[in-house]
């Protein structure tokens, strides 16, 4: 039943780039070696539109931070904030202009199930520049999955305009919590410019950056 649950290739193609970039390819290779051979094997054979056993990719997550941090899993939030990176900037339509960050969390969590195939996401507005976001029944548990979750949702709202944002990780299925909530803060809100995919969209940033009913060049910068 672990290996059930499924998630879109896009992630592995994105934890590659990572560790390529920042320990080159003798890195990955040192990655791949810490894995059994059917996992190697499964993980070269990826395309981002595949769609693949969650655990496989927590496997991953795990075998990076093993070969490459400290054994404390933070070295997976800055993972998690490249994969937003690299989401939210594919360039294939000028300029989206998101608004409210509250807005972004949302529209995140009706696109989640194009990318995986278990959890869903409940977002509540607590105050303003606060929301939390409550994901239950996602299909595998793993720490290192929120641990990667937490730095993508935290450049996600600094891409979409929000400053000084703070993500706590108050509840978490992998730490024996029912469900994971995410508690997001930010001080204030910039307009910024964002380059999403406009067609054969490939992450799940990009398809909740599609669905946003505005879109157009973003002419000027400023803050509310």
């Amino acid at each position: 039943m672990a290996d059930v649950a499924a998630t879109k290739g896009v992630g592995f193609v994105h934890v590659r780039a990572f560790v390529t970039e920042r320990f080159g390819a003798g890195g990955w290779a040192w990655t791949m070696g810490h894995l059994l051979g059917p996992d190697r094997a499964s993980i070269e054979a990826v395309v981002p539109m595949g769609w693949y056993p969650l655990a496989l990719y927590a496997r991953l997550l795990r075998a990076v931070d093993d070969v490459h941090g400290a054994g404390d899993l933070a070295l997976l939030v800055p993972l998690g904030r490249f994969e937003a990176d690299r989401d939210l900037t594919t360039l294939h339509r000028m300029f989206l202009r998101m608004g409210d960050p509250c807005d972004a969390m949302e529209r995140m969590g009706e696109s989640w199930p194009r990318f995986h195939d278990s959890g869903s996401w409940t977002v509540e507005r607590m105050e303003d520049r606060h929301v939390r976001a409550e994901l239950v029944d996602w299909g595998y548990v793993d720490y290192a999955l929120c641990r990667d979750l937490v730095g993508y949702l935290a450049r996600t709202l600094e891409l979409v305009g929000a400053d000084g944002v703070r993500i706590e990780h108050t509840r978490c299925r992998g730490l024996g919590g029912g469900e994971c909530t995410f508690d997001a803060r930010w001080t204030g809100v910039e307009v910024v410019e964002v380059a999403v995919p406009a067609s054969g969209i490939d992450s799940p940033a990009g398809a909740f950056a599609a669905s946003v009913e505005h879109l157009g060049a973003v002419r000027s910068r400023g803050r509310r």
